[in-house]
């Protein structure tokens, strides 16, 4: 998708958001929010356990996955809205 797509994508989404009395806190990219829930910490805890068997391997490498530059996190943005309650 090209710049030119990505904002108008940006658009659609914010704007169809401000129908519901959404407003846009953040927009990101996919591997940059799993960063920030801490997937990398959970990565590295499986990585100090150090179990070798099949599907322990097979979690790290796909968590590993989503980190990889170019790789399927860079083609996929996260949509943080928030509404405001009146709390």
């Amino acid at each position: 998708m090209g710049r030119g797509a990505d904002k108008a994508c940006r658009r659609y989404y914010c704007s169809a958001g401000k129908e519901f009395g959404l407003e846009q806190v953040r927009l990101m990219r996919q591997a940059d929010y799993l960063i920030r829930l801490g997937l990398l910490d959970r990565l590295q805890q499986m990585i100090e356990r150090g179990e070798q068997d099949f599907e322990s391997l097979k979690a790290r490498l796909a968590l590993k996955n989503f980190f990889v530059p170019g790789g399927i996190s860079d083609h996929f943005k996260v949509l943080v809205q928030q509404k405001n309650l009146g709390t």
